[in-house]
């Protein structure tokens, strides 16, 4: 989680293009919020890093609902994201769980 929060913030032009290369990114993390997204977006999990203040935000892909209702905050979780992006902190667009 650090290195993401230290590569975005380093380059996110560069970072983003790796990860776009990569296929993905991923990570693991502790859920500290899940709510319930945007009317054009799935499910969102707030994933804590060192500055309590601004955690990652994780958008889940719509069809990630089911699997992110059974989870509770406080939990691990594994994650595969793409499109990384800074606004804020650090989110990233389109991820599933695994």
């Amino acid at each position: 989680v650090a290195e993401i929060v230290r590569r975005t913030e380093s380059n996110e032009l560069r970072f983003r293009d790796d990860v776009k290369k990569a296929g993905g990114l991923a990570f693991s993390g502790k859920v500290t919020k899940i709510e319930a997204g945007m009317l054009w977006s799935g499910p969102t999990l707030q994933i804590a890093t060192s500055n309590e203040f601004l955690p990652i935000t994780a958008v889940l892909r719509s069809d990630q609902k089911d699997r992110a209702i059974k989870l509770d905050a406080g939990e691990r979780v594994e994650l595969v994201c793409q499109n990384p992006t800074s606004l804020m902190g650090v989110a990233l667009y389109d991820c599933e769980l695994r």
